[in-house]
């Protein structure tokens, strides 16, 4: 079905289901043809998964963020016959996809001069991504599902957020683009914008064009942003798994210390468990060893002579080592918070060695390895000054000396510094390295290195404008592509990064602009006979049908109705119509099954059906019902018989009694698409089915 808004020559085309085989095909003609086409469904496109659209289920009311279109194409259907007699409410989902449709377009025409029509406010392009829980995402991964990172305005806290909607639009016109060291954000001119005036603390939305011609400087945020209120002077690590006999060492530390040394493990530290059997000295195993050599008068245990049986016992410690050489910047700050917190440890040239049941397993969980590690959630919820200790660990294992660059191989890793870095008011921004060869000297060998972050921080502001040098630092530029945004839960912004560079930004909002003026012309009356209804499938066609034809009468929209026949062909090679399926299996010598030895219908090529549809955009007609068909009622006897003989199958054709709701009889009247659009199927069937045969197009 193709329903009209507007009358042009060159349209702003709406395709519902476009990811099915008559959606795909007709994407690429209308896209031929010059239109400028856009697409919705609930389901990727099987064959271009890459192709852009809008994921939306039709069972659910269309808003206004879908746009306005000069004709919508509605494809989307359940369109299995059989599956609609085993379970109708299959079928139901038809009439309430064509009434959402029907609905949005009697509203756009309802507030005519004053209709509702989104101007991509808000928008960010398609290289912008979101900070999430998980990390960085596109807006393809984007669900409703995540939480991202906001700016509450009123506490100054870092909160995530959940994600209230996902918004995706086409977008071709003027963006622009704020250029800094610290930022680089491409919007569309009414973007909101979270901004600051210098010296000012009070953080405020405004559109990106008002932003831009802005005379003075202004800021994005960067206020020290932090949830966290724990702050105890000492922390309790006690290990409940130590064994009692086991080295003996603290059970608290200093927590300044313990963020330090939780920063410099996860920069420069490896940890494991190492187990060893040696000789049992009183013959007896844990349990009775500690029955026997307690002396219930002094409370003491005592030395036993050897009297068990028991000859090896397993001993386990926890070794943890601190890979930083004698030299390095943080050797002596880490020998003196083990000496203060009286840890016993040993010196070598290359690395700290310790024993620590208790350091253990706090440092596991940051990580088996380098491309694991990361900084674990609870420490974010210290005060600024205990979480500074762990950043100036980080920086002292894997950072340079001014501390203003780390480098990481681990993604979580970046993901948890940024966080950090905001935490502690810090501009941050990012790079990644590719991979290359490396030159050790020394060793005389080449390794290939993996792929490297480089985290920037910095505490200065580099304001993407300044008087003199405005234009160059933002500009103008002209786009073509996907848009999108978030609504976001209460705080209205949420943070972006672009190009390694981050920016909270404002959220989505609507504004509203006038819809083009909605003309028709009175439709012809059509009469349908409800009594040939086969199917709860046919039945919700022919509902939808007469809906349509409502819709004319009482709101004046124009429509095309297209009764199409049996489409088979290119984009058909992974359905389950009857085609396709025979050739796949008589490929593979399965049963090619007939429901009804006498069914005879009139089968389409997808190309017909496809330029009967453009053709019709082009040519501007208007409130007719037309067939699209083949021309030719073809027995089903015929196409198994060919596609078994021409493929040299050894498959056996099966007649199966006709299955209740099919059609057994169909032959297209194609007398009115012949006359208004010039329509001739062309090619016949059988020579059609051989090149599906012969190119796999089935």
């Amino acid at each position: 079905m193709v329903i009209g808004l507007v009358t042009m020559k060159k349209y702003k085309i709406l395709i519902t289901g476009v990811n099915g085989s008559i959606g795909t095909a007709l994407y690429e003609e209308l896209i031929s043809r010059g239109h400028k086409v856009s697409g919705i469904d609930r389901v990727p496109n099987i064959w271009y998964p890459e192709r852009q659209y809008i994921n939306w289920d039709l069972n659910n009311r269309l808003t206004d963020a879908i746009g306005i279109y000069d004709v919508i194409v509605h494809l989307a259907a359940n369109a299995r016959v059989y599956k609609s007699v085993l379970d109708p409410s299959f079928s139901f989902e038809n009439y309430v996809t064509t009434f959402n449709v029907m609905e949005y377009i009697r509203r756009c025409k309802e507030y005519e001069g004053k209709c509702p029509k989104i101007i991509f406010s808000s928008c960010l392009d398609k290289e912008t991504k979101a900070f999430t829980e998980e990390g960085f995402k596109s807006y393809k991964d984007i669900t409703t599902k995540d939480k991202v990172y906001s700016i509450n305005l009123k506490t100054n806290k870092l909160e995530l957020k959940k994600v209230k909607k996902v918004k995706i639009y086409d977008y071709d016109g003027d963006m622009i683009n704020f250029i800094g060291r610290r930022n680089n954000l491409l919007v569309t001119p009414n973007h909101r914008m979270l901004i600051k005036k210098l010296k000012d603390t009070n953080l405020f939305f405004e559109e990106a064009k008002i932003t831009c011609e802005m005379k003075t400087h202004f800021n994005f945020p960067n206020t020290k942003i932090s949830c966290g209120n724990i702050g105890e002077q000492f922390t309790k690590i006690y290990n409940k798994n130590k064994p009692i006999r086991s080295i003996k060492e603290p059970n608290k530390i200093n927590t300044k210390d313990l963020l330090y040394l939780i920063g410099l493990y996860i920069a420069d530290g490896t940890a494991d468990k190492d187990i060893k059997y040696i000789e049992c000295k009183s013959g007896y195993n844990k349990e009775d060893y500690l029955k026997r050599c307690f002396d219930k008068k002094t409370g003491q245990y005592k030395r036993l002579e050897k009297k068990g049986n028991k000859k090896l016992v397993k001993c386990e410690t926890r070794r943890i080592q601190f890979h930083v050489p004698k030299n390095d910047k943080a050797r002596s700050r880490l020998i003196q918070i083990l000496k203060d917190n009286k840890f016993k440890y040993s010196e070598y040239e290359d690395r700290v060695y310790l024993v620590s049941w208790n350091l253990y397993d706090l440092f596991k969980e940051t990580g088996f390895d380098v491309y694991t590690k990361h900084i674990p959630k609870k420490y974010f919820n210290y005060k600024p000054e205990y979480l500074e200790q762990l950043y100036f660990g980080l920086f002292d294992g894997d950072g340079n000396k001014t501390r203003t660059c780390l480098t990481t191989v681990s993604p979580q890793l970046r993901d948890d510094s940024i966080i950090l870095g905001f935490r502690l008011g810090f501009y941050v921004s990012f790079y990644k390295s590719k991979p290359k060869k490396v030159l050790f000297i020394k060793e005389n060998r080449i390794i290939n290195s993996k792929c490297a972050f480089y985290i920037h921080y910095s505490t200065k502001y580099v304001s993407p404008q300044y008087p003199a040098k405005q234009k160059a630092k933002t500009k103008v530029m002209h786009y073509i592509g996907k848009v999108w945004c978030l609504e976001v839960e209460n705080n209205e912004n949420f943070l972006v990064m672009r190009n390694g560079k981050l920016t909270f930004t404002g959220n989505s909002r609507e504004t509203y602009g006038n819809c083009p003026d909605l003309k028709g012309i009175k439709r012809k009356e059509h009469e349908v006979n409800i009594q040939n209804c086969e199917s709860p499938y046919s039945a919700s066609k022919l509902a939808d049908e007469c809906m349509i034809y409502s819709y004319n009468k009482c709101y004046d929209i124009p429509y095309i109705v297209f009764r199409f026949s049996n489409v088979y062909g290119k984009y058909n090679d992974k359905k389950d119509t009857v085609i396709p399926t025979w050739i796949r299996n008589a490929k593979l010598n399965k049963p090619l099954i007939i429901y009804g030895k006498d069914k005879r219908l009139d089968f389409t090529y997808i190309w017909n059906t496809v330029k009967g549809i453009a053709d019709s955009i082009d040519q501007d007609i208007i409130n007719e019902t037309i067939n699209l068909g083949g021309g030719d009622a073809t027995s089903l006897v015929d196409v198994a018989k060919f596609i078994k003989n021409y493929t040299k199958s050894k498959s056996k054709i099966v007649y199966l009694p006709t299955r209740k709701g099919e059609v057994q009889m169909y032959h297209a009247d194609l007398t009115k698409a012949k006359k208004l659009l010039n329509y001739e199927p062309t090619g016949k069937l059988f020579g059609f089915v051989k090149e599906m045969i012969n190119g796999g197009e089935y």
